[in-house]
């Protein structure tokens, strides 16, 4: 029989003797009056299981080798797998982990305890890269809430080290290598599973032992669909594609269209970064498919930062280029909305880009701090749908119903003629901002929209857009920007559909967002759309946008 080691508990834990009982490589102690005991050395999987059913992986890169649980990606940015036996209120969890020296990223090893759910738990992140420790509450509205962070802790790798972390009411502890390295007081979760997690490394863990005070959750611990990769890892890579530089020195923010006329039109930000007063707005094309650009000439150049572009080409062919006209800046150049002001405006091309008319203000409605995002999309009808986004205007007291708790506002703007006039304002979410609309039919229309917290949820509506929107969410990762791909006249998206089921590619995830046939750095690539995957939810509509 393998002995269970001892624990040292508090009072709070303190119980009956407990008997550890061996089977199968993995030991359950015998359940005393208060305290359980589980015991996990991964002796009796076979080499490549994932440790399912025992272990719940949240991806495909936990596998055994050599007698431990492996995180085998180093690439991947975070993921878990719970162990399903039992919930824990107080506790001592222990693990070893080995960190390799492969990868660029912090190859954080990490503790897993009081899981409610996938998203719902606290962990300790044992980072190597940085030196530190640091206890974070991971929930579905908040992925990242820093309880402690501890620097100057050194985390050798390619050595194992001995992790623990103590649970007793709200106080938790953290050790590493029989030393103290964080302190947290927080209560939101009273009971949850244990688990592993691994960040940004290829981490292998062993002798994983739990003993603690077993009580059931109150809802069914449930792997959720948003827990799935959230990152690019598992979808098709774009690989067989051309690179030609479209702007040098610029080129921020590019939205690209493929023109009536066959030419590839884009309008991208110059005269400043990603903020800066000098922002400008301005016009390239390709007629070779993207080989050659033309060289830039202006749209919007006011004596504030002309920023955030929308494009789109209307039914009779005018270009419509809409965008935020910003003087919020503080004295001393910093981007700050409390100065100034931030309004959106639109200007019309009947010439394919060579002129540009007098900008014209949109209708903001009860968008305060507005901006238009990524393609403005044309329906079959000829009825144009222009995405915008901003903050709840608190003086509003117009029409438009505001979803109850709103504390961001996305909507669409449309014109019936050719884009000469916007208005019909229909807010599709109070809880997003940035989003890209698909249009599959007249009144089928797909939207992904960036959530607060920065990943994407897709809406669907099937009355044009009109009402109110169904939410489902995505893997898409932070920071994503929603972008639909492929290629028809003034928009770019690749999707399949069957009945009611559609497959949409993806988003983008550069760490500088780019528009669909961009990169961050300007360059226009020509060469095959992603293929399409289940990767991203979609919602949609089939009423002009008007129901979703």
């Amino acid at each position: 029989m393998r002995q269970v080691p001892s624990f040292s508990l508090g009072p709070a834990l303190m119980a009956a003797a407990v008997i550890a009982m061996a089977h199968a490589g993995h030991a359950v102690a015998a359940q005393g009056a208060n305290v359980l005991k589980i015991r996990e050395d991964f002796a009796a999987y076979a080499v490549g299981s994932d440790g399912a059913p025992r272990w719940v992986p949240q991806t495909r890169d936990w596998r055994m080798e050599g007698g431990a649980y492996v995180h085998s990606q180093p690439l991947r940015d975070g993921s878990c797998t719970w162990l399903g036996e039992a919930s824990f209120s107080d506790l001592i969890l222990t693990a070893r982990f080995r960190i390799e020296p492969e990868g660029q990223g912090v190859r954080a090893a990490g503790l897993v305890f009081r899981s409610v759910s996938s998203e719902d738990q606290y962990y300790a992140h044992f980072d190597s890269r940085n030196a530190q420790v640091i206890l974070v509450r991971q929930s579905r509205t908040e992925p990242w809430h820093e309880l402690a962070r501890v620097r100057g802790v050194p985390i050798a790798t390619g050595v194992w080290h001995d992790a623990k972390v103590e649970c007793v009411g709200d106080r938790i502890t953290a050790y590493l290598d029989g030393r103290r390295v964080a302190e947290a007081t927080d209560g939101v979760f009273a009971a949850g599973r244990i688990g592993l997690r691994a960040g940004q490394g290829r981490i292998s863990f062993d002798r994983v032992r739990v003993q603690g005070t077993p009580q059931p959750q109150t809802e069914e611990w449930v792997l959720l669909p948003q827990s799935h990769p959230n990152d690019e890892l598992d979808v098709p890579r774009l690989r067989a594609a051309e690179r030609f530089p479209a702007v040098r020195g610029g080129g921020y923010f590019p939205v690209l269209l493929k023109l009536a006329d066959g030419r590839l039109g884009a309008v991208v930000r110059g005269g400043a970064p990603h903020v800066g007063l000098a922002g400008r707005l301005d016009w390239v094309t390709s007629d070779d498919g993207g080989r050659t650009w033309s060289a830039p000439s202006v749209i919007a150049d006011s004596a504030v930062d002309d920023r955030n572009p929308s494009a789109g080409q209307m039914a009779d062919g005018t270009i419509v280029v809409s965008y935020s006209e910003a003087s919020t800046y503080a004295p001393d150049g910093s981007f700050d909305t409390s100065y100034g002001s931030y309004d959106m405006y639109y200007r019309l091309s009947a010439d394919g880009g060579a002129t540009w008319s007098e900008k014209r203000a949109l209708p903001r409605g009860p968008i305060r701090n507005g901006s238009p995002y990524g393609r403005t999309i044309v329906l079959p009808s000829g009825t144009a749908l222009m995405p915008v986004y901003g903050q709840p205007d608190p003086d509003y007291s117009g029409p438009v119903a505001l979803p109850e708790g709103a504390t961001s506002l996305v909507g669409i703007l449309r014109s019936t003629d050719n884009g000469r006039t916007w208005g019909d304002l229909t807010v599709v979410s109070g809880k997003h901002n940035e989003m890209s609309l698909l249009a599959l039919s007249e009144a089928h229309i797909l939207a992904a929209l960036r959530t607060e917290s920065g990943r994407v949820d897709v809406a669907e509506s099937e009355d044009g857009g009109v009402r109110s929107a169904r939410l489902a969410p995505s893997r898409a990762r932070a920071s994503t920007r929603p972008t639909y791909y492929g290629c028809r006249a003034g928009t770019s998206f690749s999707s399949t559909a069957t009945g009611s089921r559609r497959a949409v590619s993806r988003p983008s995830s550069a760490a500088t967002p780019a528009r669909p046939g961009s990169t961050p750095d300007g360059s226009c690539l020509r060469g095959t759309p992603p293929t399409p995957t289940a990767g991203t939810r979609a919602s949609s509509s089939t009423m002009m946008g008007r129901l979703w």
